[in-house]
């Protein structure tokens, strides 16, 4: 039989436990998270596992999973999230514009990184030979 614990003892082993500081909180920054938000279900799973004792530990028998349901709130909350992170995604692209009027020295996408690999190694030594070239005047 199960006996009944204090909520008062759930708390002090709350306060003292070491989550509380850890690195829950992925989003630190965010107004809309709290300690609150982790607190409730956090001293709910002491209480229903101090309340359980060994029968709290899931084991081939058991059918816990696919039981949570998420409440509205928590749903839309993710959602702004990942919104404001593909806002923010969007915002960053590492994506070079394309320049018109730059010479066309290659003929495929992979030609043009090796051309451009090649001048910044060797575009120093070549510049001439380049310039003798655009002029006629190479030997």
């Amino acid at each position: 039989m199960v006996e009944f614990v204090d909520p008062a003892l759930v708390e002090e082993d709350l306060e003292s436990s070491p989550l509380i500081s850890g690195p829950w909180l992925f989003h630190p920054k965010d107004e809309g998270v709290g300690l609150g938000d982790f607190l409730g279900p956090f001293q709910f799973c002491i209480f229903f596992k101090k309340l359980s004792g060994e029968e709290f530990f899931p084991t081939s028998n058991s059918l816990l999973h696919g039981t949570h349901v998420p409440s509205s709130q928590e749903i839309d909350r993710m959602v702004t999230d990942l919104e404001k992170q593909i806002e923010k995604r969007d915002k960053y692209s590492r994506r070079r514009p394309y320049n018109d009027d730059a010479d066309i020295d290659y003929i495929n996408e992979r030609n043009a990184k090796f051309n451009k690999k090649a001048e910044r190694f060797y575009g120093k030594y070549t510049a001439e030979i380049k310039q003798n070239l655009e002029r006629g005047t190479a030997v």
